[in-house]
């Protein structure tokens, strides 16, 4: 067991010196499955633009020294696109101290042991590795928000996801759009570094790179003498494998390519031209050659038969005679001839070959201008094309920008009318039962209004018999008093009593008169609140309990009606004091011629007896009137005060049909 201990503590780095080895992550902590689907994992934090970028976390102790030096802070140079476990990274920041470098990957897991392998490189040797760093990102679709243009001076692409079925293609890190944003973010004569154990995927990223006009391939004898390209194999996993693989078997399966290129659209074209340029000049060189060859063919038989002319000459001197001389002279003469028109033909050949040379070179001058033009026009296209290119690429990061802005404060809108949407539901609901107990309610209140209608109809037939009867008494009193004139007519004393008694009753008849005023007042005023009812009515529903307040009030009414009917019906001891007045008037003066003696007296008491019934008479009509005044005032103000709250209900109800209407509508 102790040695078993013993050994495990010489393995983690021995015990007993009291100072603790750095240990470097292990990588079987920290394994994840070598694909991922760039497209759609973006599950981490990505700046806005370059300068939301926190570079200071990453390099803190450069961005201190920086700043203690007054100096602008360092930026990145080399960029390690999909880094792995980081032995690239690793490599070039202790290759270039001088250099910022940070690895981008997707992976967690393997950006967390790239992080924490950094992180122990530091702590093991203070003062290296400062300059390297690692981030989690997708570097297809946000590598524009970490760098600005033309800040980077190396890209590394090493042994990128193949994606070998052709559907997934488009998720290869090398494409044609990828490569206008790594140009833009590269310095002019950046290098791109490519390396892969894959043909295909090989040839892929040479078409894509050759194609496009902003890249062009480095010669091999540039990357010699290039600590970057020897890293290629030697700084990761896959490049040492691949290298040890060649060491062992003679003939490897698939040789890694490495190369850096660059290709422009405009060296394309002026190949091309070369090209046809050369091809015209090859057919006009076969013309000129032609042309020689004939010239060359008429002179060598011309020379022979002057060769041969001659020859007949040298004969016929000798064989003819002089008469022949002169044909022989004729025909030399014409041979001259000839040979002169030979001659003539030979130098208009010349002339005619210079001229076809001065064209040619004149053509030839005239196809470089217009080849120089087309490489110019050319070259001033695909820079015009690469600005607009550039601008496009600008405009659709800030339409993106403005854009994601615009989706996140639509979504918070959409999230606030969420929550406005069910509350106003709620409060829908509780207007939906609140208005359909108001509806309820208003069903009450109508069919009371029809028995309040009803009650109104008994009370008006209840006032129209109670004038009816106090006509009746009226005219009872119009014809006691026309009675008791006549019977004071009899004698000027009983006149004189008569006629007090007649004033009297005329004042009674007065306040007859009044208090049927009154009750006519009090009957329009009923009427009148009919009419303020039945308004009322039209115009909004009362609630229950003030419908139940109006029916107490009316029944209160009826009774203060009723007795004041009691009330007018009850002067039975005035008819009564009335008729025994007469009688007794009547009889004495029957017996006035017989007893004179007891006229005074009787008088007296009948005067008393009048008085009496006069003042309880007047009392009873002023109670009377009291009481129905009180009742009209009474009744009035209930009718206002119920006028005024059905206009209140009303309003009410006006209002929750209004949210209601709005709350339908939503």
């Amino acid at each position: 067991m102790a040695r078993t201990k013993r050994k495990n503590q010489q393995r983690d780095g021995g015990v007993g010196d009291g100072i603790d080895e750095v240990k470097l992550p292990k990588k079987a902590k920290y394994r994840q499955r070598a694909h991922s689907n760039p497209l759609v994992d973006a599950h981490f934090d990505i700046p806005l633009n370059p300068d939301h970028m926190n570079w200071q976390q990453e390099f803190p102790e450069l961005y201190a020294e920086a700043v203690a030096r007054g100096t602008p802070p360092p930026q990145v140079d080399f960029v390690d696109v999909g880094c792995g476990f980081g032995g690239l990274t690793v490599g070039l920041a202790q290759a270039y101290p001088d250099k910022l470098v940070c690895g981008m990957e997707i992976r967690q897991k393997v950006s967390e042991y790239v992080k924490e392998r950094v992180l122990a490189l530091r702590k093991k040797e203070p003062g290296k590795f400062r300059n390297a760093t690692c981030i989690r990102t997708n570097t297809m679709k946000h590598i524009t928000n970490y760098f600005k243009k033309g800040s980077l001076e190396k890209m590394f692409f090493l042994f990128p996801d193949p994606h070998f079925k052709e559907k997934n293609h488009r998720r290869r890190i090398i494409q044609r759009t990828l490569l206008a944003e790594y140009a833009y973010l590269m310095k002019p004569g950046g290098i791109l570094y490519t390396i892969t154990d894959v043909e295909d995927l090989g040839v892929w990223m040479r078409e894509k790179l050759e194609a496009h006009p902003l890249f062009e391939k480095v010669p091999e004898a540039e990357l010699e003498g290039d600590e970057a390209a020897r890293l290629l194999e030697e700084g990761t996993e896959e490049g040492q494998k691949e290298h040890e693989g060649r060491n062992n078997h003679s003939e490897p399966q698939c040789p890694p390519l490495s190369e850096a290129m660059i290709e422009t659209e405009v060296k394309a074209k002026l190949h091309a031209a070369e090209q046809a340029f050369e091809r015209r000049l090859g057919v006009m060189e076969t013309k000129l050659s032609q042309d020689l060859i004939e010239e060359r063919s008429l002179r060598e038989a011309a020379e022979k038969s002057l060769r041969e002319g001659k020859e007949l000459q040298e004969k016929h001197v000798a064989e003819a005679a002089e008469e022949k001389q002169n044909a022989v002279s004729a025909a030399v003469q014409e041979l001259e001839q000839k040979l002169e028109k030979e001659q003539m033909l030979n130098i208009k050949l010349k002339k005619q070959i210079e001229s076809m040379k001065t064209a040619w070179e004149a053509e030839k001058e005239a196809f470089e201008a217009e080849v120089d033009q087309e490489v110019l026009s050319a070259k001033t296209e695909a820079d015009t094309l690469l600005a607009s290119e550039r601008a496009t690429v600008q405009r659709l990061r800030g339409e993106a920008a403005v854009l994601k802005q615009r989706y996140e404060d639509q979504l918070v809108t959409a999230k606030f009318a969420e929550s406005n949407a069910q509350q106003l539901s709620q409060q829908g609901k509780k207007l939906r039962t609140q208005v359909e107990g108001l509806v309820k309610d208003l069903a009450r209140v109508k069919s009371e209004l029809a028995a309040r209608e009803s009650a109104f109809e008994d009370k008006e037939s209840m006032v129209r018999e109670l004038t009816d009867r106090e006509r009746a008494l009226e005219m009872k009193c119009v014809a006691l008093v026309d009675a008791r004139e006549a019977a004071n007519k009899q004698t000027a004393e009983e006149k004189s009593k008569a006629s007090n008694l007649a004033q009297q009753v005329e004042s009674l008849r007065g306040e007859y008169k009044s208090a049927q005023k009154t009750l006519k007042a009090a009957e329009l005023a009923a009427s009148s609140r009919k009419q303020r009812e039945l308004a009322a009515r039209k115009e909004t529903a009362a609630q229950k309990e003030i419908v139940e307040r109006l029916k107490r009030k009316l029944k209160t009414i009826s009774g203060a009606i009723a007795e004041a009917g009691a009330l007018i019906q009850q002067p039975a001891e005035l008819k009564n004091a009335v008729v025994n007045l007469y009688h007794t008037y009547a009889t004495d003066l029957h017996c006035s011629d017989q007893e004179n003696s007891c006229g005074e007296e009787s008088a007296a008491t009948e005067k008393r007896d009048h008085q009496q019934v006069v003042e309880s008479l007047k009392a009873r009509i002023h109670r009377l009137q009291r009481q129905i005044q009180n009742q009209r005032d009474s009744n009035l103000a209930e009718a206002r005060r119920a006028v005024s709250e059905n206009g209140f209900l009303m309003k009410e109800i006006e209002v929750l049909e209004q949210k209601l209407e709005k709350c339908q509508k939503e």
